[in-house]
């Protein structure tokens, strides 16, 4: 019976025996552990300078790097709070691409961010946490400078290079099997893939036998006006903008048809080209400047601009060889 219950005990019994009954909605505020590599110091004065703050920091930073070396961890990422005498919070977070334990370096990546804060009355409270770590194990290194070395010192950059310029406008460049030039690499943030990723990719591509590629590929290719003296054969003069080349020499064609398996994106600029059958020529013009142009579209009488409706074969610069 319920009523003799909630006589002696109150209603506060009633509703816990309803809410562990199911009869009842009961909210549950779940608590999040704070994270394992997590320090904490206040201040007895208030720091004012930003030199203060910077050297406080630094004993933090060294301090939660020597608890990470006992786990064999290093931070991928770091958050700061610094609690003003006034209320505010001033907060820092730091990303790594790959494991770290070094103070200094995590210091310069944190700075970065504190420079030109208002620290008003003084800094009161200081915390520091790596909420992401990954395995670190110790390393054995050589006599002499080694590989890791070297890895270090790139990574190292790319910290900075991201935590200044962002995490997407740093990135490597990874092959991708495509035969369409613009299709064969794909930029990665370098913050998010190791190193040792993208090489392995690179391990394991294999360029197309006797092909032979220019030194510098434009972003898209640019349009021209040719003159061509017989299908199939290289152009005898193109005009790019307001230049006349004058082709004194000429190879190819190489033949690339479209890759119909794959679906460009809506939003890219080349998918068009990427639809028809291109034809690439190596020219030469009189000045020595030699030039990779393609005819999109065949003149088979079928795409040649006719009464069809299909469109004329235009020709592109897509590189430069030199």
């Amino acid at each position: 019976p319920r009523a003799p219950l909630a006589r002696r005990f109150g209603a506060q019994l009633l509703r816990r025996l309803d809410q562990a009954l199911g009869r009842t909605a009961e909210s549950l505020a779940a608590r999040h552990p704070p994270p394992p590599f997590r320090l904490r110091r206040d201040e007895a004065e208030p720091l004012i300078r930003a030199e203060d703050l910077s050297a406080v920091v630094d004993r933090l930073l060294a301090e939660l790097c020597r608890q990470l070396e006992t786990a064999e961890s290093g931070a991928r990422r770091l958050e700061l709070a610094c609690y003003a005498m006034d209320g505010r919070v001033h907060r820092a977070t730091a990303r790594t691409s790959r494991p770290v334990r070094q103070p200094a370096r995590l210091l310069r990546l944190l700075e970065g961010q504190l420079e030109g804060c208002d620290l008003g009355f003084g800094i009161e409270t200081l915390v520091l946490s790596a909420p992401e770590t990954e395995r670190l194990a110790p390393t054995e290194c050589g006599f002499w400078q080694d590989r890791a070395a070297t890895d270090d010192a790139m990574a190292a950059l790319i910290d900075r290079l991201s935590q200044r310029l962002g995490p997407e406008r740093v990135r490597w460049m990874a092959p991708v099997t495509s035969h369409l030039p613009e299709r064969r690499v794909e930029p990665l943030p370098a913050l998010h893939h190791a190193a040792a990723e993208v090489a392995a990719r690179w391990a394991d591509w294999q360029p197309p036998p006797g092909e032979v590629l220019p030194l510098r590929l434009l972003a898209r290719p640019e349009p021209v006006e040719a003159t061509a003296l017989l299908p199939d054969y290289p152009p005898a003069a193109i005009r790019w903008g307001k230049v006349l080349h004058r082709i004194v020499r000429g190879e190819g064609p190489q033949r690339l048809t479209p890759e119909w398996w794959r679906e460009a994106p809506p939003d890219d600029p080349a998918a068009p080209l990427a639809r028809r059958t291109r034809d690439y020529y190596r020219v030469e013009n009189a000045a020595g400047q030699r030039l990779w142009v393609f005819r999109q579209g065949l003149y088979d009488g079928a795409g040649a601009g006719g009464t069809d409706g299909k469109p004329k074969p235009g020709w592109f610069v897509h590189g430069i060889f030199g």
